[in-house]
């Protein structure tokens, strides 16, 4: 019997069976696999599998209800269904908030899709005694009927499988899928005063806080809309209350400033063209205006006497504004990750 080197057998199977070079790539790649749930409240395993969790307000409507509503979390979100304690257990400690059960053709199903084979119910429920009851699980680990009408502040729980994926900020960031592309998006508070807003884009304190980050520009209504829902989602009640405005990286540059004339003098800090944006007075041109904003020409602004060469963005809108608003702001950074998702 004929015995080779461990070096040419191994070639020898390379040859013979090409597809484990395709393996062999796959298994090299230089980042660690991580399982991730941003911007989610609570991740768990259960049957094997991670599972993120999250609440969102839903109106008091129970024609409204449906999966749309855990969208704005992830497109794969849905209202939750639940298969053993564990999911419960780690879900109940929340706060009290309405599944994806619902009562549909005379019986109990997930609006998920998934199989009901685990339905902890409260004593004397289900009990349907309203078009307009919904199953919502409490913090004392049962399901029971509630009468959508008559509540006030509802939530709902959201459910998605964890994603498996390489990129090293998954767990600190807003991540957002492009085709091929995987951009990482977080936020900066930064103080009140206008010396405060012109030293974070002039000097871009995106960089200084998160190395390989530039400020947030935004190419297309999607990203727009992502930006405000996603970010907006990851910042808490209280932080809420600090302050409505997300600095932009879109500024006219400091050397061109005062010029006569302001048309085309905008520019986004990470150095992308001006091809899209979602000006409050001016949205129907790509071409931005920098002018003195006043309650005629911004409606939808906070009505100021001064304009900024800086872009903010008013969650409440999605629009961007230049008009100073003393307060604390957040500034949105971003950045492009060379990483593989692989769910």
């Amino acid at each position: 019997m004929l015995l080779l080197p461990s070096v040419l057998r191994f070639a020898l199977v390379l040859l013979l069976e090409p597809n484990i070079v395709n393996l062999l790539i796959i298994n090299t790649s230089p980042n660690a696999v991580k399982v991730c749930c941003p911007p989610f409240d609570k991740r768990v395993e259960s049957n094997g599998t991670v599972f993120c969790f999250a609440t969102v307000i839903v109106p008091n409507d129970k024609a409204t209800i449906g999966n749309y509503l855990c969208r704005n979390l992830h497109p794969h979100a849905k209202l939750a269904s639940f298969h053993s304690e564990t999911e419960v257990h780690a879900v109940s400690i929340l706060e009290p908030a309405i599944t994806g059960l619902t009562f549909e053709v005379d019986e109990f199903t997930w609006r998920d899709g998934a199989i009901l084979d685990y339905a902890p119910w409260l004593h004397d429920h289900p009990s349907i005694n309203s078009s307009d009851a919904v199953v919502e699980l409490g913090r004392d680990l049962f399901l029971r009927t509630v009468n959508l009408k008559v509540s006030t502040s509802r939530k709902a729980v959201c459910k998605m499988e964890a994603e498996n994926t390489e990129c090293p900020d998954c767990e600190s960031c807003v991540l957002r899928r492009t085709g091929e592309d995987t951009i990482c998006y977080r936020r900066v508070l930064i103080g009140f005063s206008e010396a405060d807003l012109r030293d974070a884009v002039d000097n871009n304190i995106c960089a200084k806080t998160y190395p390989g980050y530039d400020l947030a520009s935004i190419h297309s209504k999607e990203e727009n809309d992502f930006i405000s829902d996603h970010i907006n989602y990851t910042i808490s009640a209280s932080e809420k209350k600090e302050t409505h405005i997300f600095v932009l990286g879109l500024r006219i540059p400091p050397s061109k400033q005062g010029l006569p004339s302001a048309n085309n003098l905008f520019e986004w800090t990470d150095g992308t063209p001006v091809d899209w944006n979602d000006w409050e007075d001016v949205n129907s041109t790509l071409t931005p205006v920098y002018r003195p904003a006043n309650k005629n020409e911004r409606r939808k602004c906070w009505p100021s006497t001064k304009s900024v060469p800086y872009a903010w963005m008013y969650k409440e809108n999605n629009l961007w504004c230049t008009t100073f608003i003393y307060g604390p702001k957040w500034v949105i950074c971003k950045k492009r990750e060379q990483c593989r998702h692989l769910t």
